[in-house]
C-alpha cells in the first residue's frame, strides 16, 4: 500500500472514531443540560420564602426594641428604689461598725496607770496611753525587776555586780523591742533631806542609764530622771526608812 493510501485510511479511521464518540455521549450531555436548566426555577421559588422570613424577623426586632424603650422610660420616671435601699443598707452597716468600735473601747481597759507625779515630755506618754501589747511588756519588766532589783552601795549611786544581771536583761528587752523608749526612774525613801534624796535618785538613774549604754543600748532611747522620795510604793517608817521605796524603775514612755 502506498503512502497516500495509508494517510487516507488513517483519516477515515479517525473520523469514524469521532462520530462514534459523539453518538455515544450526546444523550448524556443533553440530560445534564436539562438538569442545569431545571435547577434555576427552584432557586427562584426559595427566594420569596427567605425574603418573607427576613421581613418577619425585622418586624419582631422592632417590636422588642419598642417595648425596651417603653420600659426604660418608665424606669426613669419611677423613684430610685434601689438607690434608697442601698443607702439604707450602707448606713446600717456603718452604724453597726461604729457600735462595735464603741463596745471595744468600753471593754478594753488599761492594764496599768501612771502616777500623776511622773514627768512626761515631748512625745512621751503614760503607760495607759500605749498599746495593750506594750502594757503587757511593761508588766513583764516590772515583775522581773521586782524579783531582781537593782542594788546600790549604801548611801551611794554605784551599782553592785549583782545588779548587772538585771541591767543586762533590760538591755535585752530593749534589743527585742527596738521601737520603744524607756525612762530610768530613780527613787529613795524619806530618810534624810528631800533635796539630797532627789540628787541621789537622779545620780542612780544616770548610773543605770550608762550601764545600759555600756551593754549596747542607744542613748537616745533612754531618759534618766530622779524623783527622790516623792513617789513611794509603801508608807515609810517613822524615821523615813523603807527598802521597797529605794528602787530604780524602767518605764516605757514611747513605742
Amino acid at each position: 500500500m502506498s503512502s497516500e493510501k495509508k494517510v487516507i485510511f488513517l483519516l477515515l479511521l479517525l473520523l469514524t472514531l469521532i462520530v462514534s464518540c459523539v453518538y455515544i455521549h450526546a444523550p448524556k450531555l443533553v440530560k445534564d443540560s436539562e438538569a442545569d436548566v431545571s435547577f434555576e426555577p427552584t432557586q427562584l421559588e426559595v427566594e420569596p420564602i427567605i425574603n418573607s422570613s427576613t421581613d418577619k424577623i425585622i418586624e419582631e426586632n422592632n417590636k422588642i426594641q419598642k417595648e425596651d424603650n417603653n420600659l426604660y422610660n418608665k424606669t426613669e420616671q419611677e423613684p430610685k428604689v434601689f438607690e434608697v435601699e442601698a443607702n439604707i443598707e450602707e448606713k446600717a452597716e456603718n452604724d453597726f461598725v461604729q457600735e462595735s468600735v464603741d463596745v471595744v473601747k468600753e471593754v478594753v481597759e488599761p492594764l496599768l496607770t501612771t502616777a500623776s507625779k511622773y514627768i512626761r515630755e515631748n512625745d512621751e506618754k503614760n503607760i495607759e496611753d500605749l498599746s495593750i501589747a506594750t502594757q503587757k511588756l511593761q508588766i513583764e519588766i516590772n515583775d522581773y525587776v521586782k524579783q531582781n532589783p537593782v542594788i546600790f552601795k549604801r548611801a551611794g549611786y554605784k551599782t553592785t555586780k549583782k545588779s548587772d544581771k538585771t541591767i543586762k536583761r533590760i538591755a535585752q528587752f530593749l534589743e527585742d523591742n527596738p521601737n520603744i523608749k524607756m525612762e530610768i526612774a530613780g527613787h529613795t525613801d524619806a530618810a534624810g533631806e528631800a533635796k539630797v534624796n532627789q540628787e541621789i535618785s537622779f545620780a542612780r538613774a544616770v548610773t543605770v542609764k550608762n550601764r545600759l549604754i555600756f551593754f549596747g543600748v542607744d542613748k537616745d532611747r533612754l531618759i534618766a530622771r530622779g524623783y527622790g522620795e516623792d513617789i513611794p510604793l509603801v508608807p515609810n517608817s517613822p524615821n523615813g526608812y523603807s527598802k521597797e521605796n529605794r528602787r530604780v524603775e524602767f518605764n516605757i514612755v514611747e513605742e
